[in-house]
């Protein structure tokens, strides 16, 4: 049985070869229990490119999901001629394109990985319970919003109580790369319903829940939040955030800014925290997760050049990481702002990837994934310290 690592790669490289059947042949899926036990007789090269399809359509039938699905479709089913062509013909800026298939990718390859773990001869040959995803294969990063509770007892504050959980889906889904999050459909068909947060985990195959409370009267709207581990149950974080009940939009839009950003930071945090130290094995991922966490905290000097270390293994591994990239570009950036490398402003600018300059490298991200726009607010100063403005 593959791993979940290696169902990942082989979901991928099959959508990259979808419209050359030839290239399909032999290939790992064709062996996946799901495809024995969807129906599509023979398992061949041509079942497995009607899986795909099939199930892609499926998942994303939504109306909410129906632009998700559109970029897959112009990717891979029916692909354009270049992926920037594609973009275009969605009306969309290249680097929302990137992020939107990031997005689609890694929910289809999640659902997918789910039904081969539910599937008769997945429980046969994985070890541990059936249909119950092990710490081990649950993504990184993944997480559900399930619906807030209501604590005013005004059925007419409903509307304003899941908008926030509506927005903050949106959100983390978005604007936190490498994030996989539930959908609403699916997330809230636990509204009203007492389930505990590990089988709540465990149904869903995320590592992460968050639950919440809003509170509201004719001045204030508080909420209240609360970040649990999915596997342990353990509380990793909670806040608090009170507000002036103005324009009921700006609140909310308030509210779900500092609530997707600070979820978003608290969740490379716990992932950082799961990290086994005795074990000296890491992929890029972990390594850009690990610098991520550092480069939040560069009050001290040398957390900034630990920060960008991480950052420069992740890329060995994966040149094109682009949290990585917007990483180092950020660090470099704090080190300035911070008058940690005025004396060596010139190695500064020259201290990109493979030694291209920082003008250049700070761009690089914008061209692959709107997630390393945090990289752009910063990109100023780095040049302004070069000497370039």
């Amino acid at each position: 049985m593959l791993t979940r690592s290696d169902f990942e790669s082989a979901v991928k490289d099959a959508l990259r070869h979808y419209t050359q059947p030839d290239l399909l042949a032999g290939h790992a899926l064709l062996h996946a229990s799901l495809l024995a036990q969807s129906g599509r007789g023979a398992a061949t090269p041509q079942a497995l490119r009607a899986l795909l399809a099939d199930t892609a359509k499926g998942l994303f039938a939504g109306e909410r999901d129906q632009r998700l699905y559109r970029v897959l479709d112009l990717t891979y089913f029916n692909p354009a001629p270049k992926q920037e062509a594609a973009a275009d013909r969605l009306s969309l800026s290249f680097s929302t394109y990137r992020r939107y298939l990031t997005t689609s990718v890694n929910r289809l390859v999640e659902w997918l990985w789910q039904q081969e773990q539910q599937s008769p001869q997945g429980e046969v040959i994985a070890s541990g319970p059936a249909q119950t995803p092990s710490p081990s294969t649950r993504r990184r990063l993944s997480i559900v919003i399930l619906p807030f509770l209501n604590l005013s007892q005004d059925p007419s504050v409903d509307y304003l109580v899941d908008g926030i959980v509506d927005s903050l889906i949106t959100d983390l889904s978005t604007h936190v790369l490498g994030s996989f999050v539930i959908s609403r459909s699916t997330a809230f068909a636990y509204k009203g319903r007492s389930v505990g947060i590990r089988q709540v985990g465990s149904e869903l195959g995320v590592r992460y829940a968050l639950e919440g409370s809003v509170s509201a009267d004719a001045s204030r709207i508080g909420v209240n939040v609360q970040l649990i581990d999915a596997e342990t149950d353990e509380h990793l974080w909670a806040e608090r955030f009170d507000k002036e009940r103005r324009d009921i939009r700006q609140v909310q839009d308030e509210i779900v800014g500092r609530l997707s950003r600070s979820v978003g930071l608290e969740m490379v945090r716990a992932e950082v925290a799961r990290r086994d130290p005795s074990t000296n094995s890491s992929d890029a991922e972990d390594l850009t997760m690990r610098g991520r966490a550092l480069v939040h905290d560069v009050k001290q000097r040398e957390n900034a050049e630990e920060a960008i270390d991480l950052f420069r293994r992740a890329l060995e591994l994966d040149p094109d990481h682009v949290n990585a990239i917007a990483g180092i570009a950020l660090s470099r950036t704090y080190q300035v702002i911070n008058l940690y490398q005025l004396e060596e402003r010139g190695a500064t600018r020259r201290s990109g990837a493979h030694g291209k300059p920082l003008d250049g490298f700070v761009a690089r991200p914008f061209r692959l994934a709107e997630g390393a726009r945090p990289a752009a607010a910063g990109a100023w100063p780095v040049l302004r310290g070069a000497g370039r403005q």
